[in-house]
């Protein structure tokens, strides 16, 4: 088995004309370099339409919008999925001709994770039409698949709610994903899950159509839970009466547990896992079991008693441990379930709140936090949408296994890519091994700076993950990779990306650090960046920058420092290193530039690259430019990037961001709500911009990391 192919945007629909010949004679939905591939190794060459046996008869759709892959079912069904991670089109421009695959459309919806409070929050609601996978709850049932017609389709993917502002809050429902029709009707819809219920009595929100949240610890007998669509999510548990212990909220595939001492927060309920993307579980969080990818909808864990270090409850059913184990495994967050806190510091910045959060585009509710403070309750994840459908048959047998895999006639050959957008297993087979790759590693971009401390201050950009490339001979066995997050950021705390890891063979492992963080908030006045520097096991990323002074953060091996910034007006900081020189060093400086993917991996197809040098201004087409540091935020005294004051990201020379850095923050709008643009790029290894002076800054999370390897086909 194998997936053929991964995309943003169009799928370029085959000639297969009268009087054509060659890879043109071929008709169907597949690209050309496709066709050429199957031609290739499965011997497909006669017209689908004709009266010669063939191989397959790639015949379908042909449809635009979300993350594009496709995949071989046995026994040889060839389907197309869309990954819809935000609200956007999905548009079917053509059917399949009246001998071609069917028009009928799969789905899998899931809503926003609730927000935790002192309970964690409800996953998002569940639905699926997917054969043997019911949706969420304990009544969900398969849900029917729908016949498409050549039209725009509106998709909206509900948002994770917010974590309660205060002790006694609790958290907000998740918002509601749905695929509509243009006069509005929807084709299929699931609501968001319930908040987590504060400290004080009562319990927490209703979630009519999804997974309610865990309770607070005051109201009687532990509290009470909102109540929850049977058919969608299961009902979250009560916390400990009189202790902050918070329970469990429920998740698309058990109901949250309830605590059992007050030093263990309840764990979230477990999630639901599909394979709507295929084998390659190219979607949603990791979760029980010993293949990775695939869960969606986990619960958020309770926090657990002030003072204690037993740990809060896992996400998503996930056990705790003690200490946590950090934000490089996320071993405690399954099916995108946030952690609860364990009863310590609200103010741990990488291993506590970044997994407090759910995770984004798997519906996962946030984890709780400690009651008498009021940071660091977790917002839920964003839910998701993804729509699949046959596009034809072949026989195929894949070398290898493991993340989105795309085969690719490049300028040396063909060659079979594997993307990793999140962490998983490469498993090659004793048969096929050893082989000889191409490989990219990039870590995860560190946060931008917090707000500083400092009343005039802006904070530094994050510095860009390491980055690796090179050839390798991969052993067979199965391996596991990991993906570096990009570092997580709030008002008051910044974090250093995560580690990336290929391991080739039980020797030889390529690892590069994440960036380091910008400064602001957490560190001392006129201080560097941090720093990533190199470790026995992993080569170190690029510095964060600074902020007022001389100097930025240094970076490793496969990485570059960050910039210094001046100590007197007009007070911005420094920007973060970059894989491809170092940050700016002057006020609100630009990010360092990033790198250009080998030509082997630039494919648009791919989906992972941002714009670079030679890119006209604010095109929004497909390049291939990566590991771009974070722009410095704005001071006092102002800045001179038009339109945004704010250093950009990624040595760009005007507002528009490259290489997947992020913007700092400017006075005018200091980021109290997310972007985009100042946030590094989701698997671009990108820095976060830095934050700014103004009291409602949010310091900008860096982009997350990715692993891509080639080999001959």
């Amino acid at each position: 088995m194998g997936m053929i192919g991964k995309r943003k945007g169009k799928a370029v629909k085959g000639a297969g004309q009268a009087g054509s010949s060659g890879s043109d004679a071929v008709g169907g939905s597949l690209s050309k370099s496709d066709h050429y591939y199957l031609q290739q190794a499965f011997g497909l060459s006669a017209d689908p339409g004709g009266n010669e046996a063939s191989v397959g008869s790639p015949t379908g759709m042909t449809a635009t919008g979300g993350i594009i892959g496709e995949y071989l079912s046995p026994p040889g069904a060839v389907y197309r999925y869309h990954i819809f991670q935000g609200s956007n089109n999905w548009v079917v421009s053509a059917l399949a001709p009246p001998t071609g695959s069917p028009n009928v459309v799969d789905y899998v919806l899931v809503g926003g994770g609730g927000g935790g409070s002192n309970g964690g929050g409800g996953g998002g609601g569940m639905i699926s039409s997917i054969p043997g996978e019911p949706g969420g709850g304990p009544t969900g049932a398969v849900s029917s698949p729908f016949t498409a017609v050549a039209q725009t389709y509106p998709i909206s993917v509900g948002g994770g709610g917010f974590g309660g502002e205060s002790a006694d809050t609790p958290g907000l429902n998740g918002g509601t994903s749905r695929i509509s029709t243009p006069p509005g009707t929807h084709v299929a819809e699931v609501g968001g899950g319930g908040g987590g219920a504060g400290q004080s009595p009562g319990g927490g929100p209703d979630a009519p159509d999804g997974s309610s949240g865990g309770s607070g610890r005051l109201a009687p007998q532990g509290g009470t839970v909102g109540s929850f669509a049977a058919n969608r999510g299961y009902g979250g548990s009560t916390g400990r009466s009189g202790a902050y212990t918070g329970g469990g909220g429920g998740g698309a595939g058990g109901s949250g547990y309830e605590p059992t001492a007050n030093e263990e927060g309840g764990n979230g309920g477990l999630g639901k896992r599909t394979t709507i993307a295929g084998p390659g579980y190219g979607i949603g969080s990791n979760g029980p079991g010993p293949t990775l990818g695939g869960w969606l909808g986990g619960g958020g864990g309770g926090q657990s008693y002030p003072g204690s270090t037993d740990g809060g409850g896992g996400g998503g059913g996930a056990p705790r441990t003690s200490p946590p184990t950090g934000a490089d495994q996320l071993v405690n967050c399954w099916a995108g379930g946030g952690k609860g806190a364990d009863g310590t510091s609200n103010d741990q910045a990488d291993s506590t709140q970044r997994l407090r959060r759910g995770q984004p585009g798997t519906g996962g509710g946030g984890g709780g936090s400690y009651g008498p403070t009021n940071t660091g309750r977790g917002n839920g994840g964003s839910g998701v949408v993804a729509v699949r459908y046959q596009i034809g048959n072949i026989t195929a047998t894949a070398k290898a296994t493991g993340g989105n895999v795309l085969y690719f006639n490049t300028p040396t050959g063909g060659k079979v890519i594997h993307s990793f957008i999140s962490s998983g297993t490469f498993d090659l087979p004793a048969a096929n091994g050893p082989l000889g790759v191409e490989y990219v590693v990039c870590g995860g971009g560190g946060s931008g700076g917090a707000q500083s401390e400092s009343p005039d201050k802006g904070g530094g950009g994050g510095g860009a993950g390491g980055y690796r490339t090179g050839t390798t001979t991969i052993a067979p066995g199965t391996h596991s990779w990991l993906v570096g997050a990009g570092g997580a950021a709030s008002r008051t705390t910044e974090s250093p990306g995560g580690e990336t890891r290929l391991v080739a063979s039980p020797t030889v492992t390529l690892a590069v650090l994440g960036g380091g963080h910008g400064n602001g908030n957490s560190s001392p006045p006129n201080t560097a960046g941090a720093a990533s520097a190199d470790t026995p096991t992993a080569g170190g990323g690029s510095g964060g920058g600074g902020f007022g002074g001389p100097q930025g953060g240094a970076g490793g091996t496969y990485g570059n420092n960050g910039g210094g910034s001046p100590s007197s007006s007009p007070n911005g900081s420094g920007g973060g290193g970059g894989a491809g020189g170092v940050g700016g060093g002057t006020s609100a400086a630009k990010g360092g530039a990033g790198v250009e993917l080998p030509a082997t991996f630039q494919s648009p197809q791919l989906g992972i690259g941002e714009n670079g040098p030679g890119t006209p201004q604010g095109y929004s087409g497909d390049n291939f430019w990566v590991a771009g540091g974070g722009g410095g935020g704005e001071g006092s005294g102002g800045g001179s990037w038009p339109g945004n004051k704010g250093g950009p990201g990624g040595g760009s020379p005007d507002e528009f961001n490259w290489a997947g850095g992020g913007k700092g923050s400017t006075m005018n709008n200091p980021g109290g709500s997310p972007t985009g643009e100042r946030e590094g790029k989701t698997n671009s290894g990108g820095g976060g911009g830095g934050g700014t002076y103004n009291p409602e800054s949010i310091a900008n999370q860096g982009g997350s990391g990715f692993i891509l390897i080639a080999y001959d086909y």
